[in-house]
């Protein structure tokens, strides 16, 4: 029922400094009262050499798998950062350094100040983000620090990504949560490939320090099932308890126009008061692509 429509404007010095607008139209199928045009993005651009870029203004950021930061592209609005980020390569690693200011709710209040660096070294890349609330008489803050690597050898792959989180909330209570993933397939000689997927974020336990992982910014449905039944904080999953997602995943090119995709996940809690069920259940997700240029169509049946 969401007709989310983009129009974009560039425009380049023919040098090193551009230009791009984008607004978005994101209003329900129906409802033509509400004022659902926004500016989606809109930032400036500038090299001042060809090892270094520069962007200022509001803007989509994607990092690594999206595990921790997203543009949530599938939405009906998206994600957008307002600030700079600056991408610098040093010969023997890259570096990227932003500093935004996030207008929703983060670990505390809204409008929470977000700033961060990645290091892309040869083996793997070292990250730290850093949220804290820039309200007078607030020392609420949380560091993430972690490592993310992805590689492929002949026809096995596997990407992972480890994150703990420190700080302190406005209630003055130490913030100590983890997060692993891990993803390790294997290609076929058809082409198909196999993998396996272990998604752990920390919940709550019984100790006054807070526990349960904060996901931040992350794209959710790339990996909690086509559902997204436990991607928001709702009805279905209670945030302080954790979750465990491990998914078997299927994908085969047909041919060069059709894909099949399928993948079987099964959800746990990770921290439940005892004797109460950590089991949330199973989901299969079932797909077909069929792609020509740039046109694409996927046709998709899930069950939980």
């Amino acid at each position: 029922d969401a007709l989310p429509i983009c129009i974009n404007m560039s425009a380049s010095n023919g040098d090193n400094l551009n230009f791009f607008m984008q607004m978005q139209d994101s209003r329900t199928i129906g409802n033509y009262e509400m004022d659902d045009m926004d500016m989606h993005q809109a930032y400036l651009t500038y090299s001042p050499c060809a090892a270094a870029t520069l962007k200022l203004g509001k803007f989509e950021m994607n990092m690594h798998n999206q595990r921790l930061i997203g543009s949530v592209g599938w939405s009906q609005f998206g994600r957008t950062f307002e600030g700079f980020n600056y991408d610098r390569s040093f010969g023997s690693f890259d570096a990227t350094f932003f500093g935004t200011q996030i207008p929703e709710t983060g670990i505390d209040a809204a409008d929470d100040m977000f700033w961060g660096a990645n290091f892309a070294l040869d083996m793997f890349d070292v990250f730290g983000y850093w949220n804290f609330n820039e309200a007078d008489n607030s020392d609420a803050s949380m560091l993430t620090l972690g490592l993310y690597r992805t590689h492929t050898f002949g026809a096995m792959d596997y990407e992972f990504m480890g994150a703990s989180q420190m700080g302190t909330t406005a209630a003055d209570q130490d913030i100590a949560p983890m997060m692993v993933f891990g993803e390790f397939g294997y290609t076929l000689a058809n082409n198909a490939r196999v993998a396996f997927l272990m998604d752990y974020a920390s919940g709550q336990d019984d100790s006054a320090d807070v526990t349960a992982f904060n996901n931040m910014y992350y794209t959710g449905h790339k990996f909690r099932g086509a559902m997204d039944y436990f991607v928001y904080n709702d009805e279905n999953l209670d945030p302080g308890f954790g979750l465990m997602d491990m998914a078997f995943k299927f994908n085969y090119p047909v041919n060069d126009a059709w894909g099949l995709s399928a993948a079987a996940h099964m959800f746990t809690y990770v921290e439940v008061a005892e004797g109460a069920e950590d089991a949330l259940g199973n989901e299969l997700d079932f797909a077909a692509t069929y792609t020509d240029g740039a046109f694409k169509w996927t046709n998709g049946l899930s069950m939980f």
